[in-house]
């Protein structure tokens, strides 16, 4: 992608994050773009918010059934980590976007 150095899509963290946020400093995004980002944003906030529950319950299901299986455990903790870490990368480059849309 832009200037070579983010060239995997599945990382925004990093190179991607920092590629974007000199973009949006530079120029505004149009405004029905920065509207879906947002609202992207809140929707992601809103269901581990409303369904961090049902999350918890699941959870510990998974760790009951697969606890023969701690490799299996340890794997979708990294994923649910890096899942994390990606979602708030994401949100901290645009929320640091000013109000002002093109």
């Amino acid at each position: 992608m832009h200037r070579g150095d983010c060239t995997d899509a599945t990382v925004f963290c990093g190179a991607c994050a920092n590629n974007a946020a000199g973009f949006l400093q530079r120029k505004k995004i149009p405004c029905c773009l920065q509207d879906v980002v947002e609202q992207a944003i809140a929707a992601a906030q809103y269901a581990a918010n409303a369904y961090s529950g049902q999350a918890a319950d699941a959870e510990a299901a998974l760790r009951d059934l697969f606890a023969d299986r701690p490799e299996l455990i340890a794997r979708a903790e990294e994923v649910a980590a890096y899942s994390m870490e990606q979602v708030e990368c994401i949100a901290e480059v645009y929320n640091g976007v000013s109000s002002a849309c093109a």
